[in-house]
């Protein structure tokens, strides 16, 4: 009987509990990352906005926190890089004509974080590894925010304490206060928001006054919507939509998560229209929870460039889409709602882009052989962060099922070799060479002597770098160079990446 091959882009081999929680996980024989199966509450296909791929950067259960880029179309996962202590918004970037992954990576802290923003291209190179600079040495970049400019430039919020006296609070005179920062515009201006005030400001870039507050003790704006445009609070993910005269936002309004009480739910993402000539603000639309919850912490919103808008709900484990009137199309889940912070998944922020993926790693197989041979095995096959595979091709080595050496290829729509993996000994599961070099899916002809011939070509190479290859196995861990399946892990986790600014 022929070999099986799994040829799905993820591989799957079971669907499993995490131990201590009741969700469900995906494992992988190919690859070591985990994904999350997500519940599908809603999804009509034909009304959510059209770009390929969803983005969440968060903790995730006993694997760590990293980015995780998934199928907008199946929720399939395709890339994860699970060995972060913690990431947050995570998301495709676009900077001068090229697009970016760019996520936070840190240590959170109550409410605020120490950390880097990192920057990789497409083949998930680490080209720019971001943060603070001309603070203390312990200020570092937060987790709040991370923007790249068209200026080459990155904008992003810290946190740092300075003396000061609180006496007139109640404390002490020789107190600590928190202070942070931001948004840029165009004209050079920042939009920022406070949660602890409920308020946003347009500040100046030349002086730092405040042009304009919208919400707040010191609200300027006449609420043309009965008070319901200007009263957010605790608010998340404020930013200009389309120009100055549009602002979206996730407001939680409140700090309390679970489920709304009989008058009405509080939170909701949040969509502005102001007149800062004739300082007025009126709501265009609300975005409630389809399940009639709260969100008190962490949260945002994504406009989406057919007027759609996807919100991460926080604490609660969940995101939707909705349309321009309000209307949700995909209705997402990963754990029970309602009941605050779960260790195994939050979505801070979620957003959804376009995105090319060409790791330079190589595609990871895994086989299953009962007979130590071809005969009845299985074949398992994946390339985490790999976007363009239309289909796979396995080659064995010669024309029998019983043969005992396979490599596989990774094909695009066209048919080009985009990659191929190590070729496998299927007797003991391991790759016996570095790499097979497949250029082409085509047979040779069927010569007799040419078969032989390459047979005798693949023993004596087989011959030649087994010792090496033995050698480079048993440090694969601290070289990763067989552990394909780990990401960009195999590739960052031991090198020091430059810390620079954006120059």
């Amino acid at each position: 009987m022929a070999p099986s091959v799994r040829s799905t882009a993820s591989a799957v081999l079971a669907t499993l509990a995490w131990a201590g929680s009741s969700l469900a996980d995906t494992s992988f024989r190919s690859s070591d990352v985990t994904a999350p199966v997500f519940h599908v509450n809603t999804f009509n296909h034909s009304a959510v906005d059209d770009a390929g791929y969803i983005f969440m950067g968060s903790v995730y259960g006993k694997m760590g926190a990293g980015p995780m880029i998934f199928d907008a179309k199946d929720l399939s996962l395709v890339y994860a890089d699970q060995h972060y202590d913690n990431a947050y918004t995570s998301q495709s970037q676009v900077v001068n004509g090229t697009r970016y992954l760019v996520f936070w990576e840190g240590v959170h802290n109550r409410g605020h974080a120490n950390g880097y923003g990192l920057v990789f291209n497409e083949n998930y190179d680490l080209v720019y590894n971001v943060t603070a600079s001309g603070y203390e040495e312990a200020t570092l970049a937060d987790m709040h925010e991370m923007r790249l400019t068209d200026d080459s430039t990155a904008l992003f919020t810290t946190y740092w304490s300075i003396p000061w006296n609180c006496t007139s609070l109640g404390g002490d005179s020789d107190g600590l206060l928190m202070d942070s920062g931001f948004q840029e515009t165009d004209d050079g201006n920042y939009l920022i928001s406070s949660r602890h005030l409920s308020l946003l400001a347009l500040i100046s870039g030349q002086d730092g006054h405040p042009i304009w507050v919208l919400g707040g003790r010191r609200n300027q704006f006449l609420d043309l919507s009965d008070g319901k445009a200007t009263n957010f609070g605790w608010q998340h993910d404020a930013r200009f939509y389309k120009n100055q005269s549009h602002i979206t936002m996730f407001d939680n309004h409140g700090e309390q998560t679970g489920p709304c009480a009989p008058g009405g739910c509080k939170t909701r993402g949040l969509h502005l229209e102001i007149d800062t000539e004739g300082m007025t603000a009126r709501i265009v639309q609300q975005y409630f929870h389809p399940e009639r919850i709260n969100s008190g912490a962490m949260g945002g919103l994504h406009s989406l460039d057919n007027g759609n808008v996807i919100i991460g709900w926080g604490y609660n484990p969940g995101y939707v889409e909705y349309t321009p009137d309000g209307k949700p199309v995909m209705d997402i889940q990963r754990g029970k709602l309602g009941e605050g912070f779960q260790a195994d998944l939050f979505a801070y922020r979620v957003s959804k882009h376009d995105w090319t993926g060409r790791p330079r790693w190589l595609p990871s197989a895994a086989i299953d052989a009962p007979h130590r041979t071809t005969e009845n095995a299985t074949v398992y096959l994946s390339w985490n962060g790999a976007t363009d595979i239309a289909s796979w091709v396995v080659i064995f080595l010669g024309g029998s099922a019983k043969h005992r050496y396979m490599a596989a290829a990774a094909l695009a729509a066209d048919g080009t070799i985009l990659g191929s993996t190590f070729v496998i000994d299927v007797a003991s599961g391991q790759p016996c060479l570095m790499a097979s070099h497949v250029t082409s899916i085509w047979p040779e002809a069927d010569d007799t002597m040419t078969k032989f011939i390459l047979v005798g070509m693949i023993i004596g190479a087989i011959a030649t770098i087994s010792t090496l290859g033995r050698w480079f196995w048993r440090r694969r861990y601290h070289l990763h160079a067989w552990d394909t399946g780990s990401s960009s892990i195999a590739k960052y986790e031991r090198l020091e990446p430059e810390e620079r600014r954006i120059d």
